[in-house]
């Protein structure tokens, strides 16, 4: 009886002829035959083949085992592979549930180490180990980022990798050192010399009761079966792990591993042995990713997202990660090690005795996002992702809070340290909110703005940039940017008194004159004219009528009726009831996208669009503390709209 896998396993054997015929025999013995296995992001394909390119001092042949589970995703792996001149060989779908490797009973052959091992084992079946010479087996999301002779490293052993324990299955947590294979984000074979290389397996599943290893596990029966094979074990440094994921994940993998704090230290790389452009990359703060073989081939872990991290969270990783392999593959001199300006960059760094000054000394390229009076990490969060998606400039975040409790502090620290952002904590107990929060806009201004030569951004801790928006264009011809608000006293708007309102305000502090007399500070500047936060910039916009000033525009949307006469009445801005904001063409009018004007027609209370609807303003504390649950709807709204603009 013909049956459905009788038909899939003739399928099989009739591919593996067709491939030995076009690849395994056309290719030298000399050659270096590179296997990866890829079910998306072919834009990592192309990086590999350039870092290949550029760092092996061998020839290869580049294999992709395509296993994207969508047939669109299938078509670009394969057109990328004609692009870089790799040979792509597809997995179907359905050999999954062969399975194509015998699995444990009650498994999900579906599950990715096993999807995994299924492919890596296609790729040594078919080609691997019909090759006389040295295989390299390599995840799609792993690089060779120095020069490299494969043939050579191997020419003393049979067989090379990291070596990864077991875990106990029952707990997921624990780890079993008796159980060791090898982890194929990296792996070599030298097949002219290893023993018993048709035995070689590259299953994962349980090996013994309650003991699960990962894709590669099979290599631990082959290395227990063959005690002759020799084994050259290399090393795994392990970086920037999130602190409460530190166990389980990456004690899996073992010591050491490198904290975000720690490898803010640029001179801790050279003692571990990586060059001076990994050191760089590692400050940035990509979080998650390790390295192999002393530095010779970086991991960017978790590409096929095992952790289960966001959308957002890859995109800015990935842009990390793109803007390091770029440097590397640009740089003129093929050895990375020794590039004498970026190790007096690193050096001078080191050498500052004052570590705030690094920070003043931003890239005057980069655009400096100062974000005062923070008292909310979750909007710091939001705010990094918002920045990172839509500002088309490069740019460094600065986060200032003076909140008086301690846990608001810890969760903040946590969150800053976690993206790589400088977190400036300020011990100022002023019991007026407008003073204390002057005395931190003044602080940022003139610890971190003064020096700047670029762009610089004040915010407070509730502006978010929804919108793609290149900062340089838009302030183009200007010198400042920002809302000029009108003075008050007791009961009214004194016109004849404007300043700036640093809830959002951009200095370009290259052309601004005299710019050490800004003062951000409030109070009155006149007998019965009081200012808030940023009024005294009323005297330094006197004393310079000529200013080229980007006077943004504001709107109130949904705005609580109680509110009209108090809060915003001294804003001195349009706004727009509940009743009002529900109009789909008063929207269209007022220049709202869709996305935009279905946020705004849920009702949320009390929000400002800010400089041509590019930033939302989320206007905390102004629902009456009575009304928790409508703050708490108004939170989760927002939060989802936030969740929907970054995917």
């Amino acid at each position: 009886m013909i049956t459905k896998k009788l038909i899939y396993q003739l399928h099989l054997i009739l591919i593996q002829c067709i491939v030995l015929t076009s690849i395994a025999y056309g290719i030298s013995n000399e050659s270096v035959l590179i296997i990866t296995c890829s079910h998306h992001k072919p834009e990592f394909l192309e990086l590999q083949q350039k870092t290949f390119a550029k760092f092996l001092k061998n020839t290869y042949k580049f294999i992709v085992i395509n296993d994207a589970p969508s047939e669109e995703m299938a078509q670009k792996i394969e057109n990328t592979c004609k692009k870089i001149d790799a040979h792509c060989l597809r997995f179907h779908q359905g050999w999954h549930n062969l399975p194509y490797i015998p699995h444990n009973e009650g498994l999900d052959y579906n599950f990715p180490s096993l999807r995994h091992s299924n492919c890596m084992q296609f790729g040594l079946n078919m080609v691997g180990l019909h090759h006389n010479g040295v295989v390299l087996i390599i995840d799609n999301d792993a690089f060779l980022v120095q020069p490299f002779d494969i043939n050579q490293y191997m020419s003393d052993c049979d067989i090379a990798g990291f070596l990864r324990p077991a875990i106990d299955w029952s707990t997921k947590l624990h780890i079993i050192y008796d159980y060791k294979h090898l982890w194929p984000p990296v792996m070599m074979f030298n097949m002219s010399t290893l023993p018993n290389k048709q035995t070689l397996s590259l299953s994962a599943g349980l090996i013994s009761p309650n003991v699960w290893v990962d894709s590669g596990g099979g290599t631990y029966t082959y290395l227990k079966n063959n005690p002759h094979a020799r084994l050259k074990e290399f090393n795994l440094l392990n970086f920037n792990p999130i602190p409460e994921q530190i166990h389980p994940n990456f004690l899996q993998f073992g010591d050491p591993y490198y904290t975000l704090e720690e490898t803010k230290d640029i001179d801790l790389a050279k003692h571990i042995g990586l060059d001076d452009k990994a050191a760089l990359f590692l400050k940035k703060g990509p979080v998650e990713v390790q390295f192999f073989l002393n530095g010779v081939f970086f991991h960017y872990m978790s590409a096929g997202n095992w952790l289960g991290r966001t959308d957002t969270w890859h995109e800015i990783k990935y842009s990390l990660v793109h803007e390091y392999l770029s440097n590397l593959l640009d740089d003129t001199s093929s050895n990375t090690t020794n590039n004498s300006s970026l190790t007096q960059v690193v050096n001078s760094e080191i050498n500052q005795n004052n570590t705030d000054h690094i920070y003043n000394n931003v890239n005057n390229n980069e655009v400096l996002i100062l974000i005062c009076n923070s008292d909310n990490p979750f909007f710091i969060e939001q705010q990094y992702f918002t920045f990172a998606k839509h500002l088309k400039n490069h740019h460094k975040l600065i986060v200032f809070s003076d909140t008086p409790n301690q846990d608001t502090q810890n969760k903040i620290q946590k969150i800053c340290d976690l993206y790589n952002i400088r977190y400036v904590k300020l011990e100022n107990t002023h019991k007026d909110q407008y003073i204390r929060e002057s005395y931190s806009l003044q602080y940022a201004f003139e610890k971190f703005a003064l020096n700047h030569k670029g762009l610089v951004v004040f915010v407070n801790s509730e502006i978010f940039l929804t919108r793609p928006l290149n900062l340089e264009k838009y302030m183009q011809g200007y010198q400042i940017g920002g809302y000029l608000r009108n003075a008050q006293n007791s009961l009214n708007i004194v016109n004849n008194y404007t300043y700036l309102w640093p809830t959002l305000m951009i200095l370009d502090m290259n052309s601004l004159p005299d710019k050490e007399l800004i003062n951000l500070q409030s109070g009155y500047i006149k007998e019965n004219v009081w200012t808030e936060c940023g009024g005294n910039t009323y005297h330094y916009l006197s004393q310079h009528p000529n200013l080229k000033i980007k006077r943004f525009n504001i709107l109130g949307i949904n705005i609580i009726p109680s509110l009209l006469n108090s809060t915003f009445k001294f804003l001195n801005i349009p706004y727009y009831t509940v009743g009002q904001s529900k109009k789909l063409d008063l929207l269209r009018r007022l220049g709202f996208t869709e996305i935009e004007s279905a946020f705004i027609i849920t009702g949320i209370p009390n929000i400002q669009y800010i400089a041509d609807n590019n930033f939302i303003h989320y206007m905390s504390n102004l629902i009456n503390s009575s009304s928790a649950n409508l703050e708490a709807y108004k939170h989760n709204i927002f939060k989802d709209y936030l969740q929907k603009i970054l995917k």
